[in-house]
């Protein structure tokens, strides 16, 4: 048996307390499935992802088919989105960028608008020529009201109730009381009358006529007999053709703004925005913004104006501070994505969105109280996001832990829990820490980056992306205690096995050698008694330093002395081994 010294057995001991508990931890990890094993740290963005159960794809929120019209309850904080080629309005949640409901109307739903004080939302059907009247507290469709030939555009005036509709095909106005849901009047409106929209301060009323190239300004009237209104004579509140705006090629969308009493017109031919100043009702300015801009809509807050281009697929998010200062300079414009083609008269950023122009369609909406913008993406069933606050656009990462609940993840400073999600603006670097819960400890990331670094920084570009964080289950911290305890408790038990061993070791050994000397003493003549004691002390002398070594026992001490002194007495009295040694 080889012999270890005391130094050596408690190390032995040390790593074998260590093997025991890595082994008991991994018993239990053994029974999860690996997610990811390599460490390599990439982003899985392809273009094979095609979205979730949640309705998410790359370019943005999935509704129905080819949506057009989109409107924004701020106080709510729900859009609503016509999708024509459905028949059916998208509700989302601006909180989770989630579709909520979807809502069956007429055919065809093209435009849409809001009424943030009724909360009552109105679609313009072109296909049914029809108004459907929805109520938003419910998601049901209260009425549809009959108006002019294919609808386009609706629009509402929160402080008459009154609900604007442009009637492309006959070339009309179609003026709604809210209340009863009833054709008010019916007024004649240039040639193809598009967009319209209202100042709900003044109650002046504003259409684009694409075939005129002219904005036709309609007003509130109490003579009942305007040659204007369709009207019956009863009826107090007749709207009538004020005025007209000339000086357009083909004016598309129109987006008023209340606090500075501007109005901005896209010009789809001349790939401009015109502004126009409500209270002469003339144009100051004329700014370049990209191929075929058609929707428009305006942040009175930040006083900025967003215009979908659907030639190009962007949007130009045009300053509205900067009018005055830049009308006579060459503007500098910031495009984080691509470079114009022409010069501005007035900053703007352009954004690259999914904009597809099958019908003429690609309108925004604008929530001035979250400082989001929501476009809608014809040709690829979505709705982009942008972030005002940086013009940049905007990509949904959505988070996971498995198992659930096992662990947290921080991105950039922010908690998100299982099933939550994050707007991130496309192309951000973020920094993720997976942070285990009790009983648990990180393993590996999986979804957009498979890695088992931790932190991990990831860089956006998809929206609806998933980021996984795995943790593994572990024994915690009070058992890892527990069984050290267990461990140092019984140590004494191995150094007393130890030592009990050790001491049975030598005591066979020097047993042997006492029982060697003997024999050979009585059978070897040569070998006389002073050389036979002389042994035999030296054994007894290593016996007492094994003794006071504490090598042996008092019961092996005392067995080996008793032994030894033994043998020496039986070797003095040998007289007959004597004789035969001297003859």
């Amino acid at each position: 048996m080889i012999l270890i010294s005391k130094e050596i057995f408690f190390l032995t001991t040390a790593i074998l307390a260590i093997f025991l508990i890595q082994s008991c931890s991994g018993y239990w990890v053994g029974t999860l499935p690996v997610f990811a094993s390599n460490t390599i740290n990439y982003i899985n963005n392809n273009g094979n992802d095609n979205g979730n159960d949640n309705g998410d794809i790359d370019s943005g929120i999935k509704v129905d088919s080819y949506p057009i019209g989109i409107a924004v309850n701020s106080a709510t904080g729900k859009v609503y989105v016509a999708n024509e080629f459905s028949n059916t309005i998208s509700v989302i949640d601006e909180s989770t960028d989630k579709i909520q409901a979807t809502i069956k109307v007429d055919s065809f739903p093209y435009g849409i608008d809001v009424n943030p004080l009724t909360n009552r939302v109105y679609v313009a059907n072109r296909g049914s020529n029809t108004i459907s009247v929805i109520d938003s507290s419910t998601n049901l469709n209260m009425a549809d009201v009959h108006v002019g030939n294919s609808p386009i555009d609706v629009a509402v005036n929160p402080s008459s109730s009154l609900v604007y509709v442009t009637n492309i095909e006959s070339a009309t106005v179609s003026v709604i009381d809210g209340i009863t849901n009833t054709i008010s009047s019916t007024i004649k409106v240039g040639s193809i009358p598009y967009a319209i929209a209202v100042n709900p301060i003044t109650n002046i009323v504003y259409v684009t006529d694409i075939g005129g190239g002219s904005i036709s300004i309609l007003q509130n009237s109490k003579n009942a007999n305007d040659n204007n209104s369709n009207s019956n004579s009863n009826n107090i509140n007749v709207t009538r053709t004020f005025e007209k705006i000339n000086g357009f090629i083909a004016p598309a969308g129109i987006a008023i703004n209340i606090s500075t009493n501007k109005a901005y017109v896209t010009d789809y031919a001349s790939n401009t925005v015109f502004v126009i100043d409500l209270k002469t009702n003339s144009v100051i300015h004329r700014i370049k913004v990209g191929t075929n801009p058609v929707g428009i809509s305006v942040n009175p807050i930040s006083n900025r104006i967003y215009v979908t281009n659907i030639g190009d697929n962007t949007v130009s998010v045009i300053d509205g501070s900067d009018y005055k200062i830049l009308v006579n300079n060459s503007s500098r414009t910031r495009t984080p994505f691509i470079e114009p083609s022409f010069e501005d008269n007035g900053s703007s950023t352009k954004m690259p969105v999914n904009v597809k122009f099958p019908l003429i369609a690609s309108f925004a909406a604008v929530n001035s109280a979250t400082n989001k913008v929501y476009v809608t993406n014809t040709a690829s069933n979505t709705v982009s996001v942008i972030d005002g606050n940086k013009d940049a656009v905007l990509v949904k990462l959505n988070f996971s832990t498995n198992p659930a609940n096992a662990g947290e993840i921080v991105c950039n400073g922010v908690k998100s829990l299982d099933t939550n999600s994050t707007l991130y603006s496309k192309g951000e670097l973020i920094q993720c820490v997976a942070n285990p819960h009790h009983g648990y400890s990180f393993d590996s990331w999986s979804g957009i980056a498979n890695s088992i670094n931790n932190p991990l920084s990831i860089r956006i570009s998809q929206f609806g992306t998933t980021l996984s964080a795995n943790f593994e289950p572990t024994l915690p911290p009070e058992t890892y205690l527990l069984i050290g305890l267990a461990i140092v408790g019984s140590i004494p038990i191995f150094i007393g096995w130890y030592n009990k061993d050790r001491q049975k070791h030598f005591l066979n050994i020097y047993l042997n050698k006492i029982e060697s000397i003997y024999d050979t003493f009585f059978q070897d003549t040569s070998f006389n008694r002073e050389e036979y004691v002389m042994r035999l002390e030296q054994i007894r002398k290593e016996i007492l330093r094994l003794f006071r070594n504490g090598k042996i026992s008092d019961a092996h001490y005392t067995i080996l002395d008793k032994k030894t002194t033994d043998y020496i007495s039986l070797g003095l009295i040998d007289t007959d081994h004597e004789k035969k040694s001297n003859s």
